[in-house]
Formats: C-alpha cells, sequence, structure tokens
C-alpha cells in the first residue's frame, strides 16, 4: 500500500501542475488584419431584397450580405444534388453566388 501510494505522488503532482504552465495566447483574426478591398462597382449595385431573397445583413468591408433570406421563388435542386446536405448546399452557393460576386462556376 506504501508503494502505491508512493507512486502516485509524481504522477499527481505533474497533473496538477500543467494547467498552471500554460501561456495565455492572444487572439487572431486574420479578417481584420487584411488590407480593405476596394468594393467593386457591381456590389454597390447588391440590393437588399430582390426576387431571390432578402439580404437582412451585409460585410461593410466586402459590400456583400452575410446573411441571405431566401425568397418565395428559389430555385430547387435537382435530384442530383438534393440527395444529400452537401449536394443541396453546393447547389444554393451557385445559385446565389452573384449576391456576393462570384462567378456561378464557382462551385465546379
Amino acid at each position: 500500500m506504501k508503494r502505491s501510494i508512493r507512486l502516485l505522488i509524481l504522477p499527481a503532482v505533474l497533473l496538477g501542475t500543467t494547467p498552471a504552465t500554460a501561456e495565455e495566447r492572444p487572439n487572431f483574426d486574420a479578417y481584420f488584419d487584411s488590407a480593405t478591398a476596394p468594393v467593386r462597382a457591381s456590389a454597390a449595385r447588391v440590393r437588399a431584397a430582390s426576387a431571390d431573397g432578402v439580404a437582412s445583413t451585409f460585410d461593410p468591408k466586402r459590400g456583400v450580405p452575410t446573411f441571405l433570406w431566401a425568397g418565395k421563388q428559389q430555385p430547387t435542386p435537382p435530384l442530383g444534388f438534393a440527395g444529400s446536405a452537401e449536394g443541396a448546399a453546393m447547389f444554393y452557393v451557385g445559385a446565389y453566388a452573384h449576391r456576393w460576386n462570384l462567378p456561378a462556376s464557382v462551385t465546379d
């Protein structure tokens, strides 16, 4: 019994001091560190509301919507895309790519 207690003291001390030696790391967000890209002329023409949806918030740095509520005339993914969540997401990114100033072929 005495031997097992003596052998447990070292691991207990090592485990107890591990969190005390961890260093605090500063938070880093590369989005705010990068240079501001000029907003394209087509981004200035992006409307908040259109037939394909309503943009509730915009990214002021890039001039594109950050959240889009789909409209009533939303496109439906073909059966090849609708089989999985990833396929449906890829279809909708391609369908709404014009809202983020991206080419429709971004999902290819």
